[in-house]
C-alpha cells in the first residue's frame, strides 16, 4: 500500500513538473512574440503602417481565404491517407475539420503544439478499439508534419541562389537541398538505419506501416503533391496579402521573400509566428529595396488571414 501511494505521488509530481515546464515555455513564447512585434513596430513608420492596413482591398483578402480552403483540403487528404495506412479510421471530412481545429488552437494558444496534441487525442479516442491506437495516432501527426516541413525547407534551400551572386555558393545550396531531401526519403525507406537496434526490433509493425504511408507505391506521389499544394497555397495567401496592400513584387523578389517569410512563421520560438515573421518581412523588404512598412503590413495581413481561416475549427470542437 505504501509503495502504491509512493508511485501515485511520484506520478503526480511528474505531471505537475511537466505542466509547470509547459506553462513556462508558453509564457516565454508569448513574451518573445510580444517583444519581437514591438521591435518590428519600432523599425517602421507606424503612421504609414496604419494607413497601409486601413486601405486593404477586401476582395484580395477574400481571395486569400478562398486559397486557404485548398490548403486545408490538401492537408486533410494527406493526414487521412497516412492514418489509413497506419490502420486507423479517419475520413477525409473528419480530417478536414480536425485540421481547422488544430490550426485554431495553434493560432490562439502560445504552446505551439496544442493543435497537434488535440489531433492525436481525438484520433486515438475515435480508434480506441485499435491496438496501440495512441502510438499510431502520434505517428500519423508526426509523419504529417514532417511531410510538409521537408518540402518547405527544400524550397527554402532552392531560394538561396536568388540571394547570392556567387554561382558556386548557389550551386552548393541547391546540392545541399537535394541531398537533404534524398536523405530524408532514404531514412523513411529504411528507418532502422537511424533507430537504436532494440527500438527497431521492438516496433517492426510500425516501421512497415511508416513505409506504406510515406514511400510505398503511390504514397510518395500523394505526399509530394499535397505538401507542394500546401506550401504553394501559403505563398498564394501571402501574394494575396501583398495585393490587398497594392504591393507589387517582381517574380524574383517574391521567390526571395516568400519562402523565408514562411520559414520565420514556422519557427517554434514564438506564438503562431507573430514577431519573427514581422521582423523578417521588414528586413527582407529593406534588403530588396522596398520600404519596411510594406513588408511589415503584408506579414500582419497574412497573420490575420491565417487566424481567420482557422475559425471553422470552432465547428469541429462542438461536432465531436
Amino acid at each position: 500500500m505504501n509503495e502504491l501511494g509512493t508511485e501515485e505521488k511520484s506520478s503526480a509530481a511528474t505531471l505537475k513538473s511537466g505542466a509547470g515546464a509547459s506553462a513556462l515555455k508558453a509564457a516565454l513564447k508569448l513574451t518573445a512574440s510580444i517583444s519581437c512585434v514591438a521591435l518590428a513596430l519600432s523599425m517602421v513608420d507606424r503612421t504609414e503602417l496604419r494607413a497601409l492596413l486601413l486601405r486593404s482591398d477586401i476582395s484580395w483578402l477574400a481571395a486569400g481565404l478562398a486559397v486557404s480552403l485548398v490548403i486545408y483540403a490538401a492537408q486533410a487528404l494527406r493526414w487521412s491517407f497516412i492514418a489509413r495506412r497506419l490502420r486507423l479510421e479517419l475520413r477525409f471530412k473528419d480530417a478536414w475539420l480536425e485540421g481547422y481545429l488544430a490550426a485554431l488552437l495553434n493560432q490562439t494558444l502560445p504552446t505551439g503544439y496544442a493543435g497537434e496534441s488535440m489531433r492525436i487525442l481525438r484520433l486515438a479516442r475515435h480508434n480506441r478499439h485499435v491496438s496501440h491506437a495512441a502510438v499510431r495516432a502520434l505517428l500519423t501527426v508526426v509523419l504529417d508534419r514532417l511531410s510538409g516541413q521537408w518540402i518547405l525547407w527544400l524550397c527554402i534551400g532552392l531560394s538561396v541562389p536568388a540571394w547570392v551572386s556567387d554561382s558556386q555558393v548557389a550551386g552548393l545550396s541547391i546540392l545541399i537541398a537535394f541531398i537533404c531531401a534524398a536523405g530524408s526519403i532514404a531514412v523513411l525507406r529504411r528507418p532502422t538505419l537511424v533507430l537504436p537496434r532494440r527500438l527497431a526490433q521492438d516496433a517492426p509493425a510500425y516501421l512497415a506501416d511508416i513505409t506504406q504511408a510515406v514511400v510505398s507505391r503511390g504514397a510518395w506521389a500523394l505526399q509530394l503533391g499535397t505538401s507542394l499544394t500546401s506550401v504553394f497555397g501559403c505563398w498564394a495567401m501571402y501574394f494575396c496579402a501583398l495585393r490587398a496592400l497594392a504591393v507589387e513584387l517582381a517574380f524574383l523578389d517574391f521567390w526571395r521573400v516568400a519562402p523565408l517569410m514562411l520559414a520565420a512563421t514556422s519557427l517554434p520560438i514564438s506564438f503562431a509566428g507573430w514577431g519573427p515573421r514581422e521582423i523578417a518581412s521588414a528586413a527582407l523588404f529593406a534588403q530588396i529595396g522596398l520600404d519596411a512598412e510594406s513588408g511589415t503590413a503584408a506579414s500582419i495581413v497574412y497573420g490575420l488571414m491565417s487566424l481567420t481561416s482557422s475559425l471553422p475549427g470552432v465547428l469541429a470542437w462542438w461536432r465531436r
